[in-house]
This record gives structure tokens, C-alpha cells and sequence, in this order.
């Protein structure tokens, strides 16, 4: 449930990422600028949240649609900036770490149904 969350917050700037810059070769730079679209996507789309006269339900539904349909029209281009991806030692051994640390820090909302101390943070 954690991964489908975290990539579903993540795909709008799967697009926006290969747009900007298709031949990066660093998957780390590729990655990092993954995340910055994605968080301005979210970001300037809840800002403009006012003026769309949507339902938080339903931006978020419409957003995640029209990114799934960018990267259905920009398919050659992803599959392409991802084939470009220079997987070094150094950039598996990042990944890794980073792949670590994420799963720590998530595994006691897998493990339990509140995470820790959500129940203070209820009152």
C-alpha cells in the first residue's frame, strides 16, 4: 500500500522529468528530478485547486489520469530516457542504501494498522 502511494504521488513527474531532460544518464539526478516535478505538479496543482472548482477527490483523480496519459503519449521518449540510465557500482550502491532507508522508515506502517504515535497526534 506504501508503494502504490508512493507511486502514485510520484507519476506526474515521471513525464515532466523525461521532458525537461531525456538524456541524463545519472539515475540519481533522473531520480531526484523525478521527485522535484512531481512535487511541484502537487504543488502549483493545489494552488490552482481554487480556480479548478474540483473536489480534492477528484484533482487528484484527474491529475493522476492525465499523467498516466502523458506518459502513454510520451512512451518512446520514458523508455528511452530510462534505457539511458548509466547503472554504475556507486549508483547501485546509492540506490540500495536509499532503498534501505526507505524501507525502515516505512515498515511500521506495514507492520501496524496506526503508525507509531499517531495516536497522540489524534487528541
Amino acid at each position: 500500500m506504501t508503494a502504490l502511494a508512493l507511486l502514485l504521488l510520484l507519476l506526474p513527474g515521471l513525464p515532466l522529468a523525461v521532458l525537461l531532460d531525456e538524456r541524463e544518464e545519472d539515475p540519481l539526478c533522473f531520480l531526484a528530478a523525478v521527485g522535484l516535478c512531481a512535487s511541484a505538479v502537487w504543488i502549483v496543482g493545489f494552488w490552482l485547486l481554487r480556480y479548478l472548482q474540483l473536489e480534492l477527490w477528484g484533482f487528484i483523480a484527474a491529475l493522476i489520469c492525465l499523467s498516466a496519459a502523458g506518459l502513454v503519449l510520451a512512451q518512446r521518449r520514458v523508455v528511452r530516457a530510462l534505457r539511458n540510465l548509466s547503472w554504475r557500482g556507486d549508483h547501485r550502491l546509492s540506490l540500495g542504501l536509499m532503498a534501505m532507508v526507505l524501507a525502515l522508515r516505512f515498515l511500521p506502517l506495514a507492520l501496524a494498522p496506526v503508525a507509531p504515535g499517531a495516536d497522540m497526534s489524534m487528541h
